[in-house]
């Protein structure tokens, strides 16, 4: 597996990104659990699962290795 290497900028733009996704993540849940309609809900689901794969590659980018990208969703452009 390739390793990639981050300057201390990318690092610090990235740890910040991933604590906006984490917040994402928790605010879509949140959403989901108050929806009362079943189209809404699984909107709001459907987002928390996007937002949890680009904390995922972003983890995986800080942890020095490059991401699978096969995983990553495109649902935003349909």
């Amino acid at each position: 597996m390739a390793n990639i290497s981050l300057s201390k900028k990318e690092t610090l733009l990235l740890k910040d990104q991933k604590k906006h996704e984490e917040m994402c993540i928790i605010k879509y849940n949140n959403y989901a659990n108050q929806a009362q309609d079943p189209q809404l809900k699984q909107i709001f689901l459907s987002h928390a699962q996007q937002e949890q794969e680009h904390l995922d590659t972003i983890n995986q980018i800080l942890n020095g290795q490059i991401p699978s990208m096969q995983n990553l969703t495109t649902k935003s452009t349909e």
